[in-house]
């Protein structure tokens, strides 16, 4: 089954998923044992990805999908499947985009602080959105889409980021940097 992760953990019960902490965890992957003790949850050699598979199963109580649909029971994990849709456009990518984004205040680009560079950077994506008739999917841009609470923490991006990687790629290509 595939769909987007948050869905398919509270549909699956999965307990051993990406959205757990990493440090001192019961694991972030419901296929193998990354995050658990003596398996670093950021080690991506293929011998580090073959010594963390696991058969365990990453839920307490089995989902009524993995107890009704027929499949093979030694390969139950396996119904989850990762849905690159979601997981780049709304994960590994909006993630990038809210760290270039914040990195732009960081260089003071414009002189943007971040409260007036959110707006600036919202007004760019509406205009690019209805230059090229794009439906954009959200009212304002803010610190909660770009996961940046405050200055000391690190961007976790939930905005969609299609459209804001294609602003922004103008708004850096039209500017000259030293």
């Amino acid at each position: 089954m595939k769909g987007d992760w948050p869905a398919l953990v509270k549909l699956g019960q999965i307990t051993r998923h990406h959205g757990r902490e990493a440090k001192d965890s019961v694991g972030i992957c419901h296929l193998c044992a990354a995050g658990q003790t003596n398996f670093d949850f950021n080690l991506f050699g293929y011998n580090d990805l073959v010594a963390s598979r696991t058969d365990d199963l990453p839920w307490d109580t089995p989902s009524p999908l993995t107890a009704t649909i027929p499949q093979d029971r030694t390969k139950l994990p396996m119904f989850y499947k990762v849905d690159i849709f979601h997981t780049c456009h709304k994960g590994v990518m909006a993630d990038l985009c809210a760290n270039a984004i914040v990195t732009l205040f960081d260089l003071n680009v414009d002189g943007m602080s971040v409260n007036s560079g959110i707006d600036k950077i919202y007004e760019e994506v509406v205009a690019h959105a209805q230059k090229h008739k794009l439906s954009l999917h959200m009212l304002q841009l803010s610190r909660t889409l770009l996961g940046f609470a405050n200055s000391w923490s690190f961007p976790a991006g939930w905005l969609c980021s299609t459209h804001y990687f294609q602003t922004l790629k103008g708004f850096v290509l039209s500017r000259q940097f030293s």
